[in-house]
């Protein structure tokens, strides 16, 4: 895990009067959890709790600390359980992971109160004299100040090499060693620090068994910087583990520089594609711009032409109306004339009408210049002059019914 990394998570559930309080802390040295569980009954209860484990979690170590244990629960890689009984005041357990690759940070869901029983007074006491399960070298550095290392190491008084395996708990050789395994602190000997724990903790190697042979005249300190530096040879030994596989993978330095170098020419590679790509886009951008201008151009001159084209139809339109207003003055002055026409048509009947009376008059004035050759001598004269009218008068309508024809 990064040096850099701390992230707190905490998360309340609740049931049957039984409060439990989780809380994650992710350290540079891995994550420790711990649980506070809290009853407002008035009797003693034992409380069950579940939090499961995050799914493909990459875990090296994990166990409870030994001074904060519960009474009895198992942990594995999938999950821890507890079970504690509790009466009037919370009480706090304590368990840390160690991951075996660096994680930045990793949602976990809320635990689970599993059960809830009440218990007899007795059966709480002998549950409260239960032993607690050691840490294993990898979990070191998480339960450090904790006092768990040094008070657990003579628990009856004694020192040497029983106190010694007391301090280790759980060998990482074992079923910790790999995250998992059932751990229950009741089978441990808490008056001389023996046990199935204090066995185990005897394949945790040479450093172990010289600690146990400096007995009691090595300080405190050397045995937490030695369980320290335990520690971080567990976790340089899963980070080699880790990259074993890659290397036996990608080969060694060179065969993954060259990788990369063959990755970093793919990519330049993808990236000249790409360039040409975004050139041969901008081209064709750029073309369908010009296309675009000219397509513009166009509907402009376009535009002008319909202007054009409607001030033509406005001129028409007025000469239209020019032409109306003629006609309609035309039409006006063809009425005057065929009123005038009809006019002088009624004149021209009126005067065939005097002419045929005229000419009964003549014949009875011929008859009278039978007799007076004077008076038809006089007569003879003023006929003339009439039929010279006469002759006027049929000029002129052959003239009106020319005009009537071109008017027609």
């Amino acid at each position: 895990m990064s040096d850099e990394v701390y992230h707190e998570d905490v998360k309340t559930v609740s049931r049957d009067e039984v409060t439990v309080e989780r809380e994650l802390v992710c350290e540079a040295a891995g994550i420790t959890g711990q649980f506070e569980v809290a009853s407002r009954r008035d009797d003693p209860v034992r409380v069950r709790v579940v939090d499961d484990l995050p799914e493909y979690f990459p875990i090296d170590d994990v166990a409870f600390e030994p001074e904060r244990a519960p009474d009895g629960g198992d942990i594995s890689e999938n999950r821890v359980a507890a079970t504690q009984v509790v009466a009037d005041e919370p009480v706090r357990i304590r368990y840390g992971i160690v991951p075996s690759e660096p994680v930045a940070e990793v949602r976990w869901s809320a635990p689970t109160v599993e059960s809830v029983e009440p218990v007899e007074a007795a059966d709480a006491a002998e549950d409260a004299t239960g032993g607690s399960v050691g840490p294993v070298l990898g979990l070191a550095d998480l339960f450090e100040g904790t006092d768990g290392g040094s008070e657990a190491s003579d628990p009856g008084g004694h020192g040497g090499d029983e106190g010694h395996e007391e301090d280790t708990g759980v060998s990482p050789g074992a079923d910790a060693g790999n995250g998992t395994g059932e751990i229950t602190p009741d089978g441990m000997d808490a008056g001389n620090g023996t046990g199935d724990a204090g066995s185990d903790g005897t394949d945790a190697g040479p450093v172990v068994d010289t600690s146990g042979e400096a007995g009691g005249d090595v300080p405190g300190s050397f045995e937490a910087r030695l369980d320290h530096l335990s520690a971080r040879v567990e976790e340089f030994a899963a980070y080699a583990a880790a990259v074993e596989p890659l290397i036996d993978e990608r080969g060694g330095g060179s065969q993954l520089l060259a990788d990369i170098e063959s990755d970093l020419a793919g990519l330049d590679r993808r990236l000249d594609a790409i360039r040409a790509e975004v050139e041969t886009a901008r081209e064709e951008r750029e073309e369908r711009e010009e296309a675009v201008t000219d397509l513009r151009e166009g509907l402009d001159r376009v535009d002008e032409a319909l202007d054009a084209a409607e001030s033509g139809l406005q001129r028409l339109e007025d000469r239209t109306d020019d032409h109306d207003d003629a006609i309609e003055s035309v039409e006006s002055d063809v009425g005057g004339v065929e009123s005038d026409l009809r006019a002088l048509e009624s004149r021209v009947e009126g005067f065939e009408a005097d002419l045929a009376d005229l000419g009964e008059t003549v014949e009875g004035v011929e008859d009278e210049l039978a007799t007076l050759s004077g008076t038809v001598e006089s007569m003879s004269e003023e006929v003339a002059r009439i039929h010279d009218e006469v002759e006027a008068l049929h000029e002129f309508r052959k003239s009106l019914a020319q005009i009537s024809d071109i008017t027609e």
